[in-house]
């Protein structure tokens, strides 16, 4: 598989042999642990490895879903010091350097997920935190590449032109690769909700419209199935506290996805000027998350565009109520041009800035991502 690791970051990471073994280690891994630890020094009784082993895999998860990212990834390297070769640490430490979320971080996360499957072979787990790696590198390439274009940065070498070429370039082989990492996954586990967002995303930014329409419809049949399951149980089933706390969790978080997913739907209908096909996705949305201020000067946006002016009016009314930014800001502004134009029913507001920005779904984040 292409990589497009920096040099720097190659030679930080270059496995080596450990006790005379020809195996593929964590290098980076164990001299960050071996920085954290440094400073300990003195007897210490002695601890059976494998209860070692499990506290760091506990207490790096635990860290990890609450968001602290230094100190999970302080304990995940702690215990790969122990056991280069322990998969869940080497998983973990993969997913915590996903959510860190900058360039340098992502190309780790892309190596330790490609070393990990070197060194274990494929599994579905892998496969998806290399691929939203690739994707979220993507990302990042394609960004660069426009900063770039337009003269808001300067290229790191080489002409402007070439050099966001080349990053366009590189934003594209890394969508590719994480598409085919998707579909690997879908073969393995057809019903996989982080596979099919990663395959609505990846046509989307692709401009492959129709394919990206049709995963989300997947995705939605998908995550409403699997959100009245988790509705079932808790209805049903008798759980204690941890188990409920965690389906109710798991319930939400699958309802973010459903939203997220109606967003990018309703997007690339915006996108293709299908206004009249996006508002049910933004109605679906709402029907979710009711208190998703935002949507609601969106659908005023388009139910203006569509001539249902009494019904922009009762949405930007309820936005304008409830949004807690000042009057004087421009999106407050502009909804109040809204509400005097669908008031006076009069089609003369122009709104093509509006509804390009609906191309740019701010959805909650997707905790289904990592």
């Amino acid at each position: 598989m292409q990589t497009h690791l920096s040099a720097d970051l190659r030679a930080a990471y270059r496995p080596r042999p450990l006790l005379h073994r020809s195996r593929t280690l964590l290098l980076g891994a164990v001299a960050a642990a071996a920085l954290v630890a440094g400073c300990q020094s003195g007897p210490q009784a002695k601890v059976d490895p494998e209860k070692q082993l499990e506290m760091y895999r506990l207490t790096a998860l635990g860290h990890y879903e609450l968001g602290d990212l230094n100190a999970a990834e302080g304990q995940a390297l702690k215990g790969l010091e122990l056991d280069d070769e322990d998969r869940s640490l080497r998983l973990m430490l993969g997913w915590i350097l996903l959510r860190r979320g900058n360039i340098e971080s992502l190309e780790r996360a892309q190596w330790v997920f490609d070393q990990y499957i070197e060194d274990n072979g494929g599994e579905a787990r892998a496969w998806l935190g290399l691929a939203a790696a690739l994707e979220r590198l993507g990302v990042a390439y394609d960004k660069l590449s426009e900063e770039i274009a337009s003269g808001d940065r300067l290229p790191d070498r080489g002409s402007p032109a070439k050099r966001s070429a080349e990053l366009a370039k590189m934003a594209k082989e890394s969508w590719l690769e994480a598409r085919d990492l998707y579909d690997r996954t879908l073969v393995d586990q057809s019903g996989s909700l982080r596979a099919l967002d990663g395959e609505q995303r990846i046509a989307a930014r692709l401009e492959e419209y129709d394919a990206a329409l049709d995963w989300s419809q997947k995705l939605l049949d998908t995550a409403a199935a699997e959100r009245d399951w988790y509705q079932r149980a808790l209805r049903e089933r008798e759980l204690d506290v941890r188990e409920e706390a965690r389906m109710r969790q798991s319930e939400r978080d699958v309802r973010r996805l459903l939203i997220d997913t109606h967003l990018i739907a309703a997007s690339i209908h915006v996108n293709r000027e299908e206004l009249s096909l996006a508002l049910p996705h933004l109605d679906a949305a709402l029907e979710l998350e009711p208190s998703y201020t935002d949507l609601y000067s969106r659908r005023a946006q388009l139910r203006y565009a569509l001539g249902r002016y009494e019904e922009a009016v009762d949405d930007i009314t309820v936005f304008i109520a409830s949004s807690t930014m000042p009057i004087k800001d421009p999106q407050m502004k502009a909804a109040f041009a809204l509400l005097e134009f669908s008031e006076r029913e009069d089609p003369g507001l122009d709104l093509a800035a509006e509804l390009r920005q609906l191309n740019e779904p701010a959805a909650p984040k997707n905790p289904l991502q990592g």
